[in-house]
C-alpha cells in the first residue's frame, strides 16, 4: 500500500487583518430523512447545536453544555424553518438529499448562551490562511490547491472537506496563490521542515490573523499519526495525535484545532466587563462622527459607548466592552474603519489609540 504523508499549513499572521463580519450565523441547513415531525424535530435539535457552535467558536464546550443540560427545547429557540434540497456529488449514493434549514431568534439564543456560560466568537472574525502538502511516495511533495487534480482525487475530497468543516464553523479561510514569489519564498521542503519563521515571513502578504502546522501521514495499515502545532497571541503549542484507518480523523482534528484558534478571539458574555477609554484622531465632521459611534456599537463585544471629550478632530470614549482591551483592540482594526496610533497594542491603563479611516 502506498504511503501517504500530509502536511497541512494553518497560517495566522501576528498582524491583525481586516475582516468582514460573517453573515448566517444564526442559520443552519441540516440533512433529514423526511419531513415527519420526528425528523424535524431531530433536524431543529442539530441545528441548534451547529448554530451554537459557531456562535461560541468551541465545539467541545457546546456539546458538553448541552449533554448536561435538560431545558433546552430547540424548538423554542425557532424563529422560521424550511425544507429544501440538498446539492449532490458523485459520492453521493441517492439522487437526492432533503435539509431543513432553520433560523433562530438572535436574541433567545444570545441569552441561551449566557445561561450556558458559553463563550462568544464575535461575527467579525479573523481570517485563516491554509498551506496543504502532499508527500507521496510516487509523486513526490507537492501542494494541494496548487495543482489541478483529477475531480475523484484524495486532494480535492480533502480541500472539499476543508471547505464544508470551514463553512460549517463560520470561520473565513484563504489558500495561497501559488505564484512564483510563493514558490521562491516558500518551497515546499521548506513548508514540509516545519520553518516557523518563513512560513510566517511567506504569509504575511495575505495578511491572515496568526499560523498552525499540521503534519500528518498514514502508515502501510492505513492509520493516521502525526503532529499539530500552532500560534495565534500566545506562545507555540503543539500536540500529537494518531487515528485508525476506518475514523474520521480530519473532520475530528479540524474541530480541534478551530476550538483551540477561537479561544484567543473569544470572550465569555459578562463574566469580564471594562470600560476602556479610545482616543480616535481624525474626526473632521458631523457624519464622522455619527459613523464612528455606528461602527463601535455594531461590535459583539461592545456594551456600551459614551462620549467623554472632543478636543478638535480629537474624539474620546469611554467604551464598555466585554473580554478585555486586547479584544475591543481586534475588533476595532479587523473592522476596517480604525487604524492603530502605535506599532504596538496600546492597552496600558486600558487606552486605546486609533485613527477614523471612513470606507
Amino acid at each position: 500500500m502506498i504511503q501517504r504523508i500530509l502536511l497541512v499549513i494553518l497560517v495566522v499572521v501576528g498582524a491583525v487583518s481586516d475582516a468582514d463580519e460573517v453573515e448566517n450565523l444564526y442559520q443552519s441547513v441540516v440533512a433529514v430523512d423526511d419531513q415527519s415531525a420526528e425528523s424535524r424535530e431531530q433536524g431543529i435539535k442539530t441545528a441548534l447545536e451547529k448554530v451554537l457552535i459557531k456562535l461560541s467558536g468551541n465545539q467541545e464546550m457546546v456539546l458538553s453544555a448541552l449533554a448536561t443540560s435538560s431545558t433546552v427545547d430547540a424548538a423554542a429557540y425557532v424563529d422560521a424553518l424550511s425544507f429544501q434540497d440538498l446539492p449532490t456529488s458523485k459520492n453521493d449514493l441517492v439522487g437526492n438529499r432533503l435539509g431543513l434549514s432553520v433560523e433562530f431568534s438572535r436574541s433567545a439564543v444570545d441569552q441561551l448562551i449566557r445561561s450556558l456560560q458559553l463563550p462568544v466568537l464575535p461575527a467579525n472574525r479573523p481570517v485563516f490562511l491554509f498551506w496543504i502538502v502532499k508527500d507521496d511516495t510516487s509523486l513526490g511533495r507537492r501542494y494541494l490547491g496548487q495543482e489541478v487534480d483529477d475531480v475523484e482525487s484524495f486532494s480535492d475530497q480533502m480541500l472539499a472537506s476543508l471547505d464544508n468543516l470551514m463553512v460549517e464553523r463560520g470561520i473565513p479561510y484563504v489558500l495561497p496563490t501559488f505564484d512564483l514569489e510563493d514558490q521562491l519564498v516558500l518551497p515546499v521542503d521548506t513548508t514540509w521542515n516545519l520553518n516557523r519563521q518563513k512560513i510566517e515571513f511567506a504569509s504575511r502578504r495575505y495578511k491572515a490573523d496568526g499560523w498552525v502546522a499540521l503534519r500528518f501521514y498514514s502508515d502501510s495499515a492505513g492509520d493516521v499519526r502525526g503532529t499539530w502545532m500552532y500560534q495565534t497571541q500566545g506562545s507555540p503549542a503543539s500536540v500529537d495525535f494518531s487515528a485508525t484507518a476506518d475514523v474520521d480523523w480530519f473532520t475530528g482534528e479540524i474541530h480541534q484545532l478551530i476550538d483551540r484558534l477561537a479561544s484567543s478571539f473569544s470572550y465569555l458574555p459578562q463574566a469580564v466587563e471594562n470600560l476602556i477609554l479610545v482616543e480616535v484622531s481624525g474626526v473632521n465632521s458631523l457624519d464622522n462622527y455619527r459613523q464612528l459611534f455606528q461602527q463601535i456599537e455594531k461590535l459583539e463585544v461592545v456594551n456600551s459607548v459614551d462620549l467623554f471629550s472632543v478636543r478638535g478632530r480629537d474624539i474620546s470614549l469611554a467604551v464598555s466592552a466585554e473580554g478585555g482591551v486586547e479584544l475591543l483592540y481586534q475588533a476595532m482594526v479587523r473592522s476596517g474603519f480604525f487604524q492603530s496610533r502605535s506599532d504596538q497594542i496600546a492597552v496600558e491603563n486600558n487606552n486605546l489609540y486609533f485613527r477614523w479611516t471612513p470606507q
